[in-house]
């Protein structure tokens, strides 16, 4: 241990030398000064939403490329200057030797997101008090940002189901009309269902106009029942794009549950309790149509006092398209909407997102030391740059919703099988559902340690400290 303590204070001496980490030090240190300070918005609520969002975000993001570099150099630089001899013909273990110097980077990038965390935080907390807000827009900060919401996510639409009753329906018609349906040929029929799954995908979040679109939650907590809800959601008009948006109206109407009878027969088991049995009527949320600008995310209140939470634990939300231009309207199921309930505070809501950010630089400080200690300098550097570029790269092929052709499903598959060996730097950022005052779940965190770190980045470090183990030091530092 003694040796162990010692690698790890000389490793952040030396890191504390590098001219490129100071430079990494000082970009992050304008990035806390400046960039809160130049955000600027319309709304109070997304005035500060920005502002932490980017502020955040660029803490993360240099702190992550400064770990990744600093993890490759320090590696590097005692073999270049044949300064690892000197350590190596004591008894001190190459991997003891490895993870001090992981270990040093890793501390010495926790130290910095703890101060440049805090710093953002107390600058948040300094612009909301110091800004002159109306007290509307202070409470619309305090229950939308300044907080930590569970989200809940309506029912999924079984899409194979509904696309396999559009193709029989569309054969049924085709034969109808005289017309030949090639049964015969290989992959015909695949080829028609891959169609028709596409725009069964486009009509699931259509919304024509004068029609109406429910969304049933389930799984609410019955504690729930008094507090607070709100329902978040962002919609397109005529096509799903941020271009060409433009004002629309829309009307919102809740189920209320009414209580018809309570029922006493069908208990399949002593210990189970009936619920009792309820029917739905329609609440309006408004005289007329509300106007709201689609392509942006909004929010609707809902009160405790309306008393939608039905005994059996849902919420049902019915919209009902009142378009000017009586054009069809369009919800991402990405979007939800999702339905919003404060579940902790906004301190513990901002711990957690550091922890997500800490857990980002344990797994890229040890990427870079592990191809540090596999590589030179250069190749190292560029092998770390490849590996987040390929994350990148796997995300945004897996991440399309839309499906054109063969080369766009040859790419889906490339990008799922990548995902399997890379670590995407976007697991660990988790700004927006900050900014949004959505809950980082603790579910979320684990998963990430356990996919991102143990199953993916682990292998990768226990393979860079085994060639670094058996490195030769002769050839590595002849000149």
């Amino acid at each position: 241990m003694k040796a162990f303590g010692g690698i790890v204070k000389l490793t952040i001496r030396h890191a504390l030398r590098s001219r490129v980490f100071l430079l990494l030090l000082a970009l992050l240190l304008l990035a806390i000064a400046v960039i809160p300070g130049t955000v600027d918005s319309s709304g109070a609520a997304d005035f500060i939403k920005v502002m932490l969002f980017y502020g955040l975000w660029s803490v993360s993001a240099i702190l992550i490329l400064s770990s990744v570099w600093l993890g490759c150099f320090i590696m590097t630089s005692d073999l270049e200057k044949n300064l690892l001899h000197l350590v190596v013909v004591k008894p001190v273990r190459r991997s003891v030797i490895w993870m001090g110097k992981w270990t040093g980077v890793l501390l010495l990038h926790l130290l910095l997101l703890a101060l440049a965390g805090g710093a953002v935080y107390g600058i948040v907390r300094y612009r909301v008090a110091g800004r002159d807000f109306s007290e509307k827009d202070r409470a619309m900060i305090r229950d939308e940002v300044l907080v930590g919401r569970r989200a809940f996510l309506p029912g999924k639409m079984d899409i194979d189901a509904q696309a396999q009753k559009m193709m029989e329906e569309k054969i049924r018609r085709l034969r109808a009309k005289g017309s030949p349906v090639d049964t015969t040929t290989p992959g015909a029929l695949d080829t028609m269902y891959k169609e028709i799954r596409t725009q069964a995908e486009a009509l699931a979040g259509e919304v024509p106009y004068g029609a109406r679109r429910s969304w049933v939650y389930e799984g609410i907590p019955l504690s729930m029942a008094d507090r607070n809800l709100s329902l978040r959601y962002r919609c397109y008009v005529e096509q799903v794009s941020t271009d060409k948006q433009r004002m629309t109206r829309l009307l919102w109407e809740v189920g209320v549950p009414q209580i018809t009878k309570e029922a006493s027969a069908g208990k399949s088991s002593v210990f189970e309790k009936d619920r009792p049995a309820y029917e739905m009527y329609l609440l309006r949320l408004s005289d007329r149509p509300v106007q709201l600008l689609t392509g942006q995310f909004h929010e609707l209140l809902l009160r405790p006092e309306w008393k939608l939470l039905t005994p059996d634990g849902k919420i049902m939300v019915v919209v009902c398209n009142a378009d000017p231009e009586k054009k069809a309207l369009y919800f991402q199921e990405s979007d939800g909407p999702k339905l919003m309930v404060a579940a902790c505070s906004f301190g513990e809501n901002y711990l957690r997102a550091l922890l997500m950010i800490a857990i980002g630089l344990l797994v890229s400080s040890g990427l870079g030391c592990a191809f540090g200690g596999m590589m030179s300098m250069p190749t190292a550097v560029f092998v770390s740059m490849s590996y987040f570029a390929a994350g990148w790269i796997a995300v945004f092929m897996t991440g399309r919703s839309y499906l054109s052709g063969l080369a766009d499903d040859i790419g889906l598959i490339v990008g799922k099988i990548m995902l399997y060996a890379v670590v995407p730097m976007s697991t660990f950022d988790v700004t927006d559902f900050l900014s949004q005052g959505e809950l980082i779940e603790w579910s979320r965190i684990g998963s990430t340690v356990f996919f991102a770190l143990i199953l993916r980045a682990l292998p990768l470090f226990f393979l860079g400290i085994w060639v670094y183990g058996r490195r030769e030091l002769g050839l590595a530092g002849r000149k």
